[in-house]
C-alpha cells in the first residue's frame, strides 16, 4: 500500500509539471504551425504561377499574324536526353544517367481526336534519332513535369541539322500552337509559323477548313 501510495502522489507531482511544460511550449508551436502555414501558401503560389497544360479551358486565341521563325537550337542551356517512353503527341518519359522525367512539349496541344496518331507520329520522330533528344528546358508545369523544347538530330550523316519537334507536330497538323503557354518558348514563333502552314495545307487538324479554330 505505501507503495501504491507513493506512485499516485508521483503521478499527481508530475500533472502540474507537465501542464506547465506544454504551455510553455504552445507559443511555439503557434510558431512552427504559422511557418508551416507560410510555407504551404507560398508553395501553392508557386505552382499556380506554373503553366496548367492540362486545363481545359486554357484554349488560345484566334490565329496571329505570320511571323518568320528564328530557329537556333544550339544554346547553352541544352541538355542531352534519351527517350525511353513517348507518353502522348506531346509529351515523353527521358532519362540521362540516373535522372528521369517526364517531359512536355512546350507550346503545342494535341486534340483528343488525333491522340493515337499523333503519339504514333512524335514515337516515329523519336525513333529515326534511337531515342536521342537535345532538350532546352523553359520550366514546370503544374504537374511538376519539365517543360522543353526537343530536337532530335534529322541526318545521321549531319548531326548538325536537326527538327524542332514541337514545330514538326504542329506542321504535321497534330498538334495546336498553345499560346497561352508558348511564351516562354524560345522558338515560339517557328510553332506559329508551322501551323500557319499547316493551316494553309489543311493539314491534320485543319483538314476541313483553313477556318477551324481551337477547341
Amino acid at each position: 500500500m505505501p507503495k501504491e501510495r507513493k506512485r499516485d502522489g508521483y503521478s499527481k507531482a508530475m500533472q502540474p509539471f507537465k501542464a506547465q511544460h506544454l504551455i510553455h511550449a504552445l507559443p511555439f508551436m503557434a510558431i512552427a504551425a504559422m511557418i508551416g502555414l507560410i510555407v504551404y501558401q507560398q508553395w501553392q503560389q508557386t505552382l499556380q504561377a506554373r503553366p496548367d497544360y492540362d486545363s481545359a479551358d486554357a484554349a488560345p486565341p484566334r490565329y496571329p499574324a505570320k511571323i518568320t521563325a528564328n530557329r537556333n537550337p544550339s544554346l547553352p542551356q541544352s541538355e542531352n536526353w534519351k527517350v525511353q517512353q513517348v507518353l502522348t503527341g506531346e509529351s515523353m518519359i527521358v532519362t540521362a544517367g540516373w535522372k528521369k522525367e517526364k517531359l512536355r512539349l512546350c507550346g503545342i496541344d494535341v486534340p483528343d481526336s488525333l491522340a493515337v496518331e499523333s503519339r504514333n507520329y512524335l514515337k516515329g520522330l523519336v525513333e529515326q534519332a534511337e531515342g536521342a533528344v537535345i532538350v532546352i528546358p523553359t520550366g514546370r508545369d503544374r504537374s511538376n513535369r519539365m517543360i522543353g523544347e526537343v530536337f532530335v538530330s534529322a541526318n545521321a550523316s549531319n548531326p548538325d541539322e536537326e527538327k524542332f519537334l514541337n514545330e514538326e507536330m504542329v506542321m504535321a497538323g497534330l498538334a495546336y500552337h498553345y499560346s497561352p503557354y508558348s511564351s516562354g518558348c524560345l522558338n515560339r514563333a517557328g510553332i506559329i509559323q508551322a501551323e500557319e502552314i499547316a493551316r494553309s495545307e489543311h493539314r491534320g487538324i485543319w483538314l476541313q477548313s483553313k477556318d477551324v479554330l481551337h477547341k
